[in-house]
């Protein structure tokens, strides 16, 4: 397994010089469909019905997410919700109305936080595709 990067020439945020800088590169966009075709490969059930599965956690996650629970997935990753809000004087006065920003939050495990550190990295210019 390995990670594509690509050199791509940008200002520094520091100190705003240019320099070449790493980024990550995608080969391809992977859709539920996909994910279920390869999950598939490995189980008894048809890619049809590990997707339908897919398609039913996606929802359930959305759901319980927006329900105020947080979703942990195994040794993974887990799911919540943050946001950021304008302060107020008091108590009374803090309400929903002063928030600015929601966002659903991923927080990746310390394991596979780990497993990305000692990833393999290779130049995208050196990989051909036929995608």
């Amino acid at each position: 397994m390995a990670i594509l990067y690509n050199r791509v020439l940008r200002k520094s945020p520091k100190n705003k010089s240019v320099k070449y800088y790493v980024t990550p590169k995608s080969i391809k966009l992977l859709k539920l469909r996909d994910i279920a075709k390869e999950v598939a490969k490995n189980e008894t059930l048809s890619p049809q019905e590990v997707e339908h599965v897919l398609n039913s956690f996606v929802e359930s996650l959305q759901t319980m997410l927006l329900n105020g629970y947080s979703v942990r997935l195994g040794d993974w990753a887990s799911f919540h919700i943050t946001c950021s809000s304008e302060g107020a004087e008091t108590m009374d006065t803090c309400r929903p109305s002063l928030i600015k920003t929601v966002r659903a939050r991923v927080d990746f495990t310390k394991e596979f936080r780990q497993n990305l550190q000692n990833a393999e990295w290779i130049y995208a210019g050196d990989v051909h595709t036929t995608d």
